[in-house]
């Protein structure tokens, strides 16, 4: 009804008021008028007092600085988990949900032997909204709880979010679940092997047949789940599932706008991690879409007619070689990510990503030779870059190692970047923070490629440069 939307416009333009004015004047200054306004709401028996005397703790409660008026705020909070509107009790909980995260870890350290009970039962709330709403605080709270606490709780919570995982439907419940799930990995690490073979199917299930429209963000975090359960078990445990993991992120068409895009990268990302040099068998599948995502090209900025991209910002760049090409200005942003997971890649393989470091540099190449304008517009993944290479050194001085090859590519490597590097740095001598990024760049290099990669001459000539700035 439009009444009622105009109602709830007007109950978040006043959720939005009460945190500026407290923000402007103070908890001090407020803090009285501000209390007594939640008293008197909160007493009164229409539900619409109570949500609103609710609303205003949780928009508030980050600027309680004294125990005392944390533990009231709490206990106005709890007193309200079980009341018969949904709308109550769903504040309830989502301002508990804020208070863990702008109290922790106080608020955990006193309040979990209340707190916790309270949201395992109100997992099981005849309103799914309100039942993943308890998850959501769960998550909330559960990532600042000790290792030895959550151990404590971690059994019954785990038996809920499972049961829960199997018998809803409601794609809200089935992401807060997976997400909990992640968070008792996340926080009670080697000791959840024993929750693992009871969860892993389930998450693997999901993600075969999650591949609904509405269903991005759910597959997405199934595949987050995945990977924080790889981390906590470790990597003799995680392999087999780990590849089967990997396979579906390869089926997974990643559109420049798609939920699971981000999942799947930080996913892939802790994969790696947990696997090391067994990670690199996914490599060929992997860096030809990062390497695809590097390249400044015109049909990047080809927007869909009726399509999110109407409303994103274009600009026009010249490429290394001069070429104009009109792009997304969200396209540098994905260049960042894209050179920070390579970076991750590098790092964690070392030796074992020795093959696939001559067509990374090649990728990389054009952000070490950019023009003005992208270097300004990227400077950030530029600066990634910077430490990538210097990580593709390192890949490349341990590859040859453990295989008995000549050391030739670390010191080719070193010399090609120093050759685009220095010259930049003459030209941009009046950009300080251009300058610190260059110059942190040669320093990581000539680390990484130790003793003896540049001759007697080369070092005069590159000291001899460094002092001019």
């Amino acid at each position: 009804e439009e009444g009622e939307e105009d109602s709830d416009e007007l109950y978040h333009n006043g959720e939005e008021a009460i945190d500026r004015v407290v923000e402007a004047m103070g908890m001090e200054a407020v803090r009285s008028a501000l209390f007594q306004l939640v008293g008197q709401f909160s007493s009164q028996d229409a539900w619409q007092a109570k949500l609103a005397a609710l609303t205003a703790v949780k928009q508030t409660v980050e600027y309680a600085e004294e125990t005392e008026h944390v533990n009231e705020m709490a206990k106005l909070l709890l007193a309200h988990a079980d009341h018969p509107h949904p709308r109550v009790r769903y504040t309830s909980l989502h301002a508990l949900g804020q208070m863990a995260n702008d109290q922790a870890p106080h608020f955990q350290d006193a309040w979990h032997g209340t707190v916790m009970p309270m949201l395992l039962q109100k997992m099981d709330d005849p309103i799914d909204r309100v039942a993943a709403m308890a998850m959501s605080a769960f998550v909330s709270f559960g990532e600042e709880l000790e290792n030895a606490l959550m151990i404590q709780y971690a059994s019954g919570f785990m038996n809920k979010f499972v049961g829960r995982l199997q018998t809803s439907k409601h794609r809200m419940v089935q992401e807060e679940s997976i997400t909990s799930i992640a968070v008792v990995a996340g926080v009670i690490e080697k000791d959840f092997a024993q929750y693992y073979d009871g969860i892993m199917p389930l998450l693997k299930q999901l993600i075969m047949n999650a591949k609904g429209e509405k269903e991005s963000r759910l597959r997405g975090k199934a595949f987050e789940c995945m990977s924080l359960l790889g981390l906590a078990v470790g990597k003799e445990k995680f392999l087999p599932d780990a590849k089967e993991a990997v396979g579906e992120m390869l089926k997974t068409p990643l559109e420049a706008d798609d939920l699971q895009r981000e999942y799947i990268k930080e996913a892939s990302e802790r994969i790696c991690k947990c696997l090391k040099s067994d990670f690199a068998p996914f490599l060929p599948h992997l860096l030809p879409n990062l390497f695809k995502q590097l390249k400044l090209e015109s049909d990047d900025a080809a927007a869909k007619p009726g399509g999110d991209d109407d409303d994103d910002e274009f600009i026009t760049v010249s490429t290394g070689d001069g070429k104009l090409v009109k792009v997304r200005t969200s396209k540098f942003e994905e260049i960042q990510q894209a050179v920070q997971t390579l970076q991750t890649y590098c790092s964690e393989l070392e030796g074992a990503f020795f093959d696939f470091v001559a067509p990374t540099a090649e990728a990389l190449l054009p952000l070490l030779s950019a023009s003005d304008d992208v270097s300004m517009l990227c400077d950030e993944a530029r600066s990634a870059a910077f430490q990538t290479w210097a990580s593709l050194i390192k890949c490349a001085s341990a590859g040859a190692k453990e295989r008995n090859q000549p050391q030739t590519m670390a010191p080719e490597l070193l010399r090609n970047f120093l050759q685009r590097i220095v010259p930049s740095m003459v030209n941009n001598e009046d950009d300080p923070d251009s300058l610190r990024d260059a110059a942190e760049g040669v320093s990581e290099c000539l680390k990484a490629a130790g003793a003896g990669c540049l001759n007697g001459q080369e070092v005069a000539q590159l000291v001899q440069q460094m002092f001019k700035f």
